[in-house]
């Protein structure tokens, strides 16, 4: 290595030290406060993998495993398996005081580095025994819609998770931004709730990286879902993430009317570009309970245009409203216990009316009876009444797609 190019790696290496000292001492002033420190977290992992790599093109092996300790130690708090303690941002400090003071001798000292190398591969080890994952802090202000979606959740037995993925939003368009890859992969194994920052909050005309903040629920474990989410992700404590809600004056009413998804709908959710259907459908989705009606309508929503309804009679309202309007449901989900009008009297109204206006056959609407375990009579009543398939509760992605293969309307 020329000695021109030496001294500009030395430059970068000394500006990465001093960058990695602020951040473990924001860290260090912040540790007994309930500031969310996540950025910092994953802003010191970043700056020690990029330290290491640079000591290592410089051949200062006892420098780059050091703060390959370093990293290793972040690693696990960054994944959420350990904690940031007084005692390993004390070790962290004094190895960058020693890595500071090698990187322009002509050698290194390595007893030195090793010594603070060896106690801090002691705290990776201790720390990383027990493998479990401490619930993460969550400085998400949710609305009373995405509230209520999380209390339904919790009660349906979900767990919460939030993802902290790293970006960089220099250039980034909106449209970007809201169809990442994360959200098919969040699409796979549950149901997006929130994400923080919002795009009108990145700053991007610049080159800083960011961490986007994504809560979502699911009925996975851990360990399976590290098979379907490679970002790093923690649990959330539902208690703590409820009870660190602002409400927000002026929000949107939570009722679902038998229309379009709302457009604060469509903003709270994670958009999907894929479409596995022959063609876009239409689909129609009546369901009393918000939470039901929530997971249907993101599962049914890759594949057209989702209406929602609250009831049966908003149900055979649309549906008579679609056929004025010369467009016709291909895919009906009708919980069979809602007010005002059940399932199985929509679908019985339903049925006479395409008989009415010459729909018969293939032409029919596929509709799809979704019911508790304490309701099968009604499914029975419902098949007399000529519904196409059903879905027992609680209503999954892998139940909805297998359903809709059968009836050959996905392949």
């Amino acid at each position: 290595m020329n000695t021109e190019a030496h001294d500009v790696n030395l430059s970068v290496i000394a500006e990465l030290v001093e960058l990695l000292e602020q951040d473990l001492l924001l860290l260090e002033e912040f540790l007994d406060t309930t500031k969310d420190c996540t950025d910092i977290i994953h802003r010191t992992f970043r700056t020690a993998h990029n330290l290491k790599s640079s000591f290592g093109m410089i051949h200062r092996e006892a420098s780059s495993q050091l703060v390959h300790a370093i990293e290793s130690n972040f690693d696990l708090i960054r994944n959420g398996f350990a904690k940031p303690t007084a005692y390993l941002l004390h070790q962290s400090l004094l190895a960058v005081d020693a890595m500071r003071f090698n990187i322009f001798l002509p050698e290194e000292r390595s007893d030195d580095l090793e010594r603070l190398q060896r106690e801090l591969d002691r705290l990776f080890h201790e720390a990383s025994k027990t493998k479990t994952k401490d619930a993460a802090k969550t400085s998400f202000t949710l609305s009373e819609r995405q509230k209520k979606l999380v209390r339904g959740m919790v009660n349906e037995k979900f767990l919460l998770f939030q993802i902290d993925k790293v970006i960089t939003p220099k250039g980034m368009s909106a449209q970007t931004y809201e169809n990442l890859p994360i959200y098919d992969d969040i699409r796979e194994v549950g149901i997006h709730i929130a994400t923080m920052p919002e795009f009108s909050q990145l700053k991007i005309g610049s080159d800083e990286e960011t961490v986007m903040k994504i809560l979502f629920a699911t009925t996975f474990g851990e360990e399976e879902l590290g098979l379907h989410i490679f970002d790093s992700f923690r649990p959330i404590n539902p208690e703590d993430l409820l009870e660190a809600q602002i409400d927000t004056p002026n929000r949107q009413s939570n009722t679902l009317q038998s229309k379009k998804a709302t457009t604060t709908e469509q903003e709270n959710s994670a958009p999907i570009h894929r479409i596995h259907a022959a063609k876009p459908l239409t689909i129609l989705v009546a369901e009393d309970d918000f939470v039901s009606r929530t997971v249907i309508h993101e599962i049914l929503m890759p594949f057209g245009t989702c209406d929602l309804a609250a009831d049966g009679r908003e149900a055979l309202l649309a549906f008579e409203e679609s056929l004025k309007e010369g467009v016709r449901y291909d895919v009906i989900c009708l919980d069979i216990m809602m007010p005002v009008m059940d399932g199985t009297q929509a679908l019985e109204r339903i049925r006479e009316i395409e008989v009415k206006h010459g729909i018969i056959g293939s032409e029919r609407a596929k509709i799809v009876m979704t019911t508790a375990l304490d309701s099968m009579d009604q499914v029975f009543k419902a098949f007399r009444l000529q519904c196409d398939a059903y879905l027992i509760k609680p209503i999954t992605k892998a139940k909805v797609l297998n359903q809709l293969r059968k009836l050959h309307i996905i392949e």
